[in-house]
């Protein structure tokens, strides 16, 4: 269930920016009829990820903190939910948001800078709770 495989299907050169893109299209694209057939419920978190994909920054205006604030959603937070789900690349698209913070930061997911950097992201005032950081 890791995501090492999906580590060794990861495209080469892949950059951080087309890692939030293939995030943002799954998600823009499938999350909102997916998470009724695999989260199964409609409660506050269901409803809050639908608000955040309606604020979701397209890729080509994301900035660096959105990025991150996004990255950590695909981790541990609204998009969680999704984490083992596999894209049309057939790649977990939480392997997308790891693989972007370890191209970053080195250190991915316990990277101090990384925290501090998503909370200047227009995102998290209002999504910033639902973070398990």
């Amino acid at each position: 269930m890791g995501l090492l495989d999906d580590f060794i299907r990861m495209p080469q050169g892949i950059t951080v920016r087309e890692c939030y893109a293939r995030i943002y299209s799954w998600h823009t694209l499938n999350g909102a009829e997916a998470i009724k057939t695999t989260y199964g419920r409609e409660d506050g978190y269901s409803r809050a990820y639908k608000r955040l994909l309606g604020k979701l920054p397209v890729p080509e205006l994301a900035t660096d903190a959105d990025m991150d604030f996004v990255f950590g959603q695909a981790i541990s937070g609204l998009m969680e939910w999704a984490y083992h789900l596999r894209d049309g690349h057939g790649i977990k698209t939480a392997a997308y948001a790891h693989y972007a913070l370890n191209l970053e930061y080195g250190s991915g997911w316990g990277n101090g800078e990384w925290r501090e950097r998503l909370k200047r992201s227009c995102l998290y005032g209002e999504f910033g709770e639902s973070l398990k950081l």
